[in-house]
């Protein structure tokens, strides 16, 4: 980023299961989830009661909220902020895995960035329709 001169990198299937921003090299990570800590909390708990069962047959697998394994997030975006930049960030919101929003603060009004990764073609229509509304 340093060196191409990017203030903001957007990022898309990061496949990180958490809403959370971690600090890497003086740049700021923000990652947004669909599985909520609560869900991802259970699952986990779930998983620490249950080790040490089959005897060396495999990891239990709990599957929460339909197909949707709590360990793995599916989809999941990003942003990668420059420590300059990050001066300017009035706001961030997580909404989804799919979607977020980053706000700047601008000379007159503020800048929003909208990082958003549609669902593929191949996905199914309704899940589609669900993301453009």
């Amino acid at each position: 980023m340093r060196g191409q001169g990017i203030d903001i990198l957007c990022l898309q299937e990061t496949h990180v299961n958490a809403n959370h921003v971690e600090l890497h090299e003086g740049h700021t990570f923000i990652f947004s989830s669909s599985i909520s800590d609560k869900d991802r909390e259970a699952r986990e708990t779930r998983q620490r009661a249950s080790k040490g069962r089959g005897k060396g047959k495999g990891k239990a697998t709990t599957t929460v909220k339909g197909d949707i394994s709590l360990g793995r997030e599916y989809h999941g975006v990003g942003a990668i902020i420059d420590p300059k930049t990050l001066l300017a960030v009035e706001d961030f919101v997580q909404i989804s895995s799919r979607d977020m929003q980053i706000k700047l603060k601008a000379h007159s009004n503020p800048l929003n960035i909208i990082n958003t990764y549609a669902p593929q073609n191949a996905r199914p229509m309704v899940e589609k329709q669900k993301h453009y509304k």
